[in-house]
């Protein structure tokens, strides 16, 4: 056998790890794109609530304080996953792929919504520069993660997305 075979054989059998940079710059990322939104999802709404989709739902109601409780469910939420992984390095890699998935679709989500509106939305702005960049070096620093892989990923964490933003307002209005 080469020394080259020994190499790829040797990678293969070894499960690379998540860095714990990464791990933990995962909430971080979340803190500083949902202060974006939460500081800019009132103005929004209100300029927009005649607007489709938003005409269609309660939009009055919500408030930057419940979409504040809502922000911190879920960030309460992230850390203890972050928690997790960080304790389950290897075995939490596709929990920690899926996280950041969720996170770069609901930047999509965002960057879709500002060619709706042809304008600013919240949050669009932290998730071009900060969101994509972040996912990116997810993704790279798991050498394995491309393709259809990569694919399942990201349509998991586009559907995974809308009940949890949807379940964290609920749950933030109820506690307010």
């Amino acid at each position: 056998m080469t020394r080259a075979e020994l190499n790829l054989q040797k990678q293969a059998g070894t499960r690379s790890t998540i860095s714990m940079k990464l791990i933990w710059l995962f909430p971080a990322a979340f803190i500083v794109h949902d202060a974006e939104e939460t500081l800019t999802i009132k103005a929004f709404l209100d300029a927009h609530h005649q607007e489709t989709p938003f005409n269609r739902l309660p939009v009055s109601q919500l408030t930057t304080s419940t979409f504040a409780m809502s922000v911190l469910l879920i960030l309460l939420v992230i850390v203890g996953l972050c928690s997790y992984i960080t304790k389950n390095r290897t075995s939490g890699q596709p929990l920690f792929l899926l996280l950041a998935s969720t996170l770069f679709m609901n930047g999509v989500t965002h960057v879709l919504q500002a060619m709706y509106f042809r304008g600013y939305t919240p949050g669009v702005a932290t998730a071009v520069l900060i969101i994509f960049p972040y996912s990116i070096c997810v993704w790279r620093s798991m050498n394995k993660v491309h393709g259809v892989k990569l694919a399942k990923y990201l349509a998991a964490g586009m559907v995974l997305q809308i009940p949890l933003a949807v379940g964290a307002l609920i749950v933030g209005s109820l506690l307010l």
